[in-house]
């Protein structure tokens, strides 16, 4: 399946700079020790390719251009009362969501270290989060170097789903929407939502689709308001993340959003324990952002792309991916109203 994705596209730069991972639902080839909790549901593999959009773009597709329209066409439905909810997320302050089944999934850093050991002796020590989450997204496959992260299980492909990971703030989504660096779109002279247009045709006619867009976008960025070179090009993410997840749900695809926080200059500083809280804390202030902005994902992942949090353990404190992990889990929770999940969407 995912050769035939991958290929079906006739380009043959798609892979150079792929970057490819594996979820694992809770009844994977990993999961001794994992328990599914009483509303979970295993959760599907998936192949994500991540930078197949601008190779696409390089190896020389021609998009249409779109003119697509940034409305919310009328007002959010109300939902149910969040049960918890607190004085800092009112209802007068918030935007009613409807409520609506959703995913979570976790994916912590490889770079940091080994995460065999999370599926074996160390298998107890993160259950909330285990019993909370639909997937467990694993690196498999590196392309450049040639390079594996994790040992992809052979069983992987049999439920196998694709979707594309896009560094959103490296792209200009359209011409009136830049992104805060917008880089992919300076080098390239594409839009993204070009881009992912041409992607579309071109899965399409060939019989296929894809099954998600997920969205790369740290909390350091998401906040941004201006393009960092144009200061006077206003960047609004919440309306662009709307405007994606619409062209998605059009086309019966989900909208996935990866919440962090870029860790990156901490690490370089080596200023540790400064990292480590601030990817904790700025996990969380992106949750509640996104709350009061009416930004609803039909995915959360909770990722780490980075060498910092430098521990996945414990779970209940110490600021560790697995903290903020069970932290962040709890907050959607309490905030995002979730449809019973036996219901139809």
């Amino acid at each position: 399946m995912p050769a035939v994705a991958a290929g079906s596209l006739e380009h043959s730069n798609l892979l150079k700079l792929c970057l490819v991972e594996a979820c694992l639902g809770p009844h994977s080839i990993f999961s001794q020790g994992f328990q599914q909790g009483p509303a979970r549901k295993p959760g599907a593999f998936l192949l994500c390719m991540w930078l197949a959009v601008p190779l696409l773009a390089l190896a020389g597709v021609a998009p249409k251009l779109t003119n697509p329209s940034f409305s919310d066409n009328g007002k959010i439905p109300h939902g149910r009362q969040v049960a918890g909810a607190t004085a800092s997320t009112a209802k007068t302050q918030d935007p009613p969501l409807k409520p609506k089944p959703y995913k979570i999934g976790i994916a912590p850093s490889h770079i940091t270290a080994p995460t065999a050991p999370l599926f074996g002796s160390h298998v107890g020590e993160w259950a909330e989060v285990r019993e909370n989450i639909d997937f467990y997204k694993i690196y498999s496959l590196q392309a450049v170097p040639p390079k594996w992260a994790s040992q992809l299980p052979v069983d992987a492909f049999a439920d196998t789903q694709v979707g594309l990971i896009t560094n959103f703030p490296n792209w200009h989504y359209t011409a009136d929407h830049p992104g805060m660096l917008g880089s992919w779109t300076k080098r390239t002279g594409v839009h993204y939502l070009d881009v992912l247009e041409a992607v579309h045709r071109a899965t399409r006619a060939k019989g296929m689709a894809f099954d998600f867009v997920e969205v790369d976008c740290p909390w350091n960025y998401y906040r941004a308001t201006a393009n960092r070179d144009d200061p006077s090009r206003r960047v609004d993410n919440a309306t662009k993340f709307k405007a994606l997840q619409q062209w998605c749900r059009e086309r019966d695809m989900e909208f996935w959003l990866v919440v962090n926080r870029d860790t990156n200059p901490q690490k370089v500083a080596g200023k540790v324990q400064m990292g480590n809280r601030l990817f904790h804390d700025g996990t969380l202030t992106y949750i509640r952002q996104l709350r009061r902005d009416g930004v609803f994902p039909d995915c959360f992942t909770i990722q780490s792309w980075y060498k910092l949090p430098d521990k996945h353990l414990p779970e209940g404190s110490g600021y560790s991916f697995m903290h903020a992990a069970r932290d962040a889990i709890r907050l959607i929770r309490e905030l995002f109203p979730e449809k019973d999940r036996t219901d139809a969407r």
